[in-house]
């Protein structure tokens, strides 16, 4: 039975950015995580150590926003290794990294940079011995 966990807008001040000032000044981030797993036996069981804890991930997030990165595609990328080391057993992973008030010069939103990650192409291009659970 599988199923998709959407982590939606964890918001995180850091200090990425091209840009000297921007890693000086720092900036709201938002990640957004979506991920798919046979949720099989977590529903039949209805225990925590039959899941992909959610908590987890966002600790892992959290802990990789404290470094600062240039460029949110070596971020996304820090953050799509990461949760595939720690959770193997995710089929379909992706990942949002939402910058907000870009230095535009004018307002502006947001802009963010998504990768995607299906379990047989991430083995494929970091070998097995890259997704062994680190738990």
């Amino acid at each position: 039975m599988t199923g998709r966990v959407q982590l939606n807008a964890l918001e995180f001040f850091a200090f990425h950015g091209w840009h000297a000032f921007e890693r000086e000044k720092g900036n709201t981030f938002r990640v957004h995580i979506s991920y798919t797993y046979d949720m099989a036996r977590a529903a039949l069981s209805d225990e925590l150590e039959h899941t992909v804890d959610y908590q987890r991930i966002h600790g892992l997030v959290s802990e990789i926003m404290q470094t600062p990165c240039r460029l949110l595609e070596h971020l996304a990328a820090k953050i799509v290794h990461s949760i595939r080391i720690q959770f193997p057993e995710i089929l379909d992973l992706e990942v949002r990294v939402e910058k907000m008030d870009p230095p535009f010069g004018s307002k502006a939103g947001s802009v963010s940079v998504t990768l995607g990650s299906t379990y047989a192409e991430y083995r494929e291009k970091n070998g097995p011995e890259n997704l062994s659970p680190m738990r």
